[in-house]
């Protein structure tokens, strides 16, 4: 009998190239996985905030930590007005939808849930000096008579801050559209 040619342990060429394609792909699966790995700890990392601040024992047993108190300004103003001036906020009416409000010293003045708004104009009065609220009135200048706001105006003394907001339509009816209004006695 003869000998094998073949030595036992040897391989093919087309084997030898399988295995390597089996290396090559095993070793993307494998970076693939790495990756996804590292982009979910970075992920979970920034998004949680896990910091040695936010892991302690109290939280996790629902103790109440103290709440920071922001102090609020006058008329929910963004910032506190300075010294010797007056804080207010005037919102006109959205339509005949929403109604105007007033707000002079952290004081409602007007504002539909204080019922005391109406149609058209809106006017409050206010002592320029010692921040007192003087008058309070509403004037309809759709169906309303202008006249009563003329008179209205012509009353104001001088140091007295108007503050006025509209609702609906303050115009149609206005007592001098286009043209100077009469002058004031």
């Amino acid at each position: 009998m003869e000998k094998p040619t073949c030595i036992r342990g040897t391989r093919t060429l087309s084997h030898t190239l399988h295995l390597d394609r089996m290396r090559v792909s095993g070793l993307l699966r494998l970076s693939a996985l790495l990756f996804t790995l590292v982009a979910t700890w970075l992920f979970l990392r920034n998004s949680i905030g896990l910091s040695t601040k936010t892991i302690r024992l109290p939280r996790w047993l629902g103790v109440a930590s103290k709440e920071i108190q922001v102090p609020k300004s006058k008329c929910g103003l963004s910032k506190p007005c300075p010294a010797n001036f007056f804080a207010f906020k005037i919102c006109s009416g959205a339509a005949n939808v929403v109604g105007p409000s007033m707000c002079f010293e952290n004081e409602i003045l007007m504002s539909p849930v204080k019922n005391n708004v109406g149609r058209g104009l809106n006017v409050a009065l206010v002592n320029g000096t010692t921040g007192r609220v003087m008058r309070m009135s509403s004037f309809d200048m759709y169906t309303g008579d202008p006249n009563l706001l003329l008179k209205f105006l012509a009353e104001i003394t001088e140091g007295t801050l108007v503050l006025v907001a509209s609702y609906d339509d303050p115009g149609t009816n206005a007592p001098c559209p286009g043209r100077p209004c009469p002058p004031q006695n």
